[in-house]
């Protein structure tokens, strides 16, 4: 977009008709459109190790987001060192668990091994549901099958999603009544934004099983590879 700058006699100057558009915002637009791509998205790392250790420590500081978010919605200030360790351990065993059943599934060859690493990270799902995380666990398991399960009729994922969805506003009634209206919703909006990864990330440990894995890639928690994929007759 060009300056409109008049001269002395009311003409605009040779100067302002010779600018130059700017080319920093189309620059910032094709960097998203990269990043949207699902190319572009970070993957899990080749090395078994390196991907189970970038879980662990991802699941950790999604940890410490967790317990920053409680001081949010906490009408008491008081913390202890425990109950702030328990909460990140909490979520780095779940960060753990849902990359050890991708880096299963990335390599398993056979339909038992690939049960396995799904019933793993539902497992390592559980400790989720402990204490404060009682309320939410519902709404993370149910929203994770409803997201996970493309082979099942989609009347029966949408009833799983509303019942899902049905505890986030048992919880939003609690805010309400315990704080301002404004950090009740700002609370409600963050524990959503908190939740909605690990959903993301359980269903992809859900996902129906395919019988061979081979030459597929396995991006990051599975957003990448056959596992976005429609499923065919050989998957359960």
């Amino acid at each position: 977009m060009t300056s409109s700058r008049l001269d002395g006699t009311g003409l605009m100057s040779s100067a302002a008709m010779n600018v130059v558009p700017s080319p920093t915002m189309p620059r910032i637009l094709a960097w998203f459109r990269a990043f949207a791509s699902t190319a572009t998205r970070p993957g899990l790392p080749a090395g078994s190790w390196a991907a189970i250790m970038a879980g662990l420590l991802v699941g950790a500081l999604w940890g410490v987001v967790a317990r920053i978010w409680m001081r949010v919605i906490s009408a008491e200030y008081e913390f202890t060192l425990n109950g702030t360790l328990s909460i990140i351990g909490i979520f780095a065993v779940f960060g753990l668990g849902q990359t050890v059943a991708a880096v299963a599934r990335r390599s398993a060859r056979s339909r038992k091994r690939q049960n396995l690493a799904r019933a793993f990270a539902v497992v390592t799902t559980v400790p989720m549901g402990l204490a404060a995380g009682a309320q939410m666990f519902p709404t993370l398991v149910l929203a994770a099958v409803a997201l996970g399960r493309t082979d099942w009729r989609r009347v029966a994922r949408v009833g799983l999603a509303l019942l899902a969805a049905a505890p986030t506003f048992f919880v939003l009634r609690q805010l309400v009544d315990d704080l301002s209206l404004w950090r009740a919703l700002l609370g409600w909006v963050l524990m959503l934004v908190i939740y909605a990864p690990l959903v993301w990330t359980l269903s992809r440990a859900l996902r129906p099983i395919k019988k061979s894995l081979e030459g597929q890639g396995l991006g990051f928690l599975g957003w990448q590879g056959g596992e976005g994929l429609p499923p065919s007759g050989d998957e359960g």
